[in-house]
């Protein structure tokens, strides 16, 4: 079967984390579908796209990120990339369609030469090629490209706008004509899907729903969902960033500067919101500026649509102004960062505890003597942490701590299949098979968990026979799941 490729080259600050996140979540079920998600170019944004594409002698913050730093370090990193992506692609002799994403396509490719290289790149494995792109209003993408630019450690230019004179050429992050046409040139306007981010534009109402249908990917799957997320930070975390960004630079000499840690992550946590505060009167000047341009694309791609290719609502920037940042406000972040930091300790303890009990089981030593210290189950600790300490407590034949944390989880989180099932297979090696009736009761609704936890109880009387059960479970059709593998595979070793 002829392999095709589909390409999402963004465009930024248009959902591609959502994307992204669906597509590397659900890569298993896209596999079983013919669609690979391959993860040899970045997971889940396949950033080595760009990273390869770029000029010869050009070193972003992107290519540092990855560790190239000349053009020696760029010439390796090509040759491994193709070598990496061919052997995924041959490892999925079943794949019909190689899908690909990576917003800084649209954003970064600025030369010919490098749109070029990005299509010779590609046609090493196919020479069926669409191309999707996703267009949103250019002062909604300003607005939201404002907090990124602080989160990527931005310092200086406190405009949300980019000032643009009467007779000035329109900046390039935001020129979708001039991209499209560039993109044109060297793929073809019939190989180009473009989409606008729009609720009344898109299948369904929804980005993802939207996505699914243009890449013809099958619905009639229980896919992983992807939780909403505001990429977009509040009024004190636009201040914060702002003083932080000029304390701790992201590049300290070239590379990465570890200081930074987990920061983004950290304060998005307590302090996304609506991004910075502008005036209507800024907004529709700025877009005004693109309306002919974007004309031009509406007439190539949607010639029904009068030449409108966005809304005119600008309705949203009628917030009024932003109360002043207080003392109180950044002693919240003090908190915040000082309750966080307090959480990692505790994570990287129980990380170190869960690396002695695998050393002294490898060890032949057994369980004994490495039980494990107590676990928070408030929410505080990362499920995949939490899956782990619940295997290393089944094998180490706790199966009573790990019914008690695995249940306490359950109840925290409303039900997830993995410690559904660990709090299922600790109740039958405990002798208490009623609990499972219990569990098959309460998740009657979900048929593939229940038909797992039915079988598992079929076969209590052979408790003894371990291979069996590690076979049944992970035979479950509900128990596909990523996380449940990991915590077999815990079991096992």
């Amino acid at each position: 079967m002829a392999l095709k490729a589909l390409v999402h080259i963004g465009g930024e600050k248009t959902g591609t984390t959502s994307i992204q996140e669906f597509c590397a979540r659900n890569r298993a079920r896209l596999a079983d579908a013919g669609i690979l998600y391959p993860a040899s170019l970045g997971s889940p944004n396949h950033v080595a796209l760009t990273a390869y594409s770029l000029a010869d002698l050009k070193v972003d913050d992107l290519r540092r990120d990855l560790g190239i730093l000349n053009p020696a370090d760029v010439r390796t990193f090509r040759e491994r990339l193709r070598h990496d992506l061919a052997a995924e692609i041959h490892a999925h002799p079943g794949a019909h369609t190689l899908l690909l994403s990576n917003e800084h396509l649209q954003s970064r490719l600025l030369q010919l030469n490098e749109v070029k290289r990005l299509r010779d790149f590609l046609t090493q494995y196919t020479d069926d090629i669409k191309l999707i792109v996703y267009l949103r209003r250019q002062d909604r993408v300003a607005v939201s490209y404002y907090s990124t630019k602080l989160k990527a450690s931005h310092v200086g230019d406190d405009a949300v706008f980019p000032l643009i004179g009467p007779d000035d050429k329109l900046p390039p992050y935001y020129d979708f004509d001039s991209m499209l046409k560039l993109y044109e040139l060297v793929f073809g306007i019939e190989n180009i899907i473009v989409r606008i981010l729009e609720p009344r534009r898109l299948t369904g109402g929804d980005l993802l729903v939207d996505f699914r249908a243009t890449c013809a990917i099958p619905e009639d799957v229980e896919y992983v969902e992807i939780p909403r997320r505001n990429e977009s930070l509040s009024e004190i975390g636009i201040a914060f960033f702002k003083r932080f960004n000029e304390a701790v630079p992201r590049f300290l000499d070239g590379r990465p500067n570890f200081m930074r840690g987990d920061i983004i992550a950290t304060m998005m946590k307590r302090f996304s919101g609506s991004g910075p505060q502008v005036a209507r009167r800024d907004a529709e000047e700025f877009y005004s500026r693109f309306v002919e341009s974007n004309g031009r694309i509406c007439a190539r791609y949607f010639p029904a649509w009068g030449g409108k290719l966005f809304d005119d609502d600008f309705s949203t920037y009628d917030r009024g102004s932003a109360p002043p940042n207080t003392a109180a406000d950044f002693i919240d972040v003090g908190i915040h960062l000082w309750v966080e930091r307090t959480l990692k300790v505790e994570e990287l303890r129980l990380e170190n505890a869960l690396l002695n009990f695998h050393a002294a089981v490898k060890e032949g030593k057994g369980a004994n003597g490495t039980s494990l210290p107590d676990i928070p189950i408030d929410g505080s600790m990362p499920a995949s942490l939490l899956y782990r300490c619940v295997g290393a407590m089944l094998y180490g034949g706790e199966f009573r701590r790990a019914a008690g944390l695995a249940g306490g989880i359950v109840e925290a989180a409303k039900g997830r299949s993995v410690f559904v099932a660990a709090l299922a297979f600790a109740s039958v090696r405990m002798g208490q098979e009623n609990s499972v009736d219990e569990l098959i009761d309460r998740y009657s609704t979900n048929a593939r968990l229940a038909k797992s936890l039915r079988e598992m109880k079929s076969i209590a009387d052979r408790r003894h026979e371990r291979p069996a059960w590690l076979k049944l479970l992970k035979q479950g059709d509900a128990l596909q799941s990523e996380m449940y593998h990991k915590c077999l595979a815990w079991l096992e070793h």
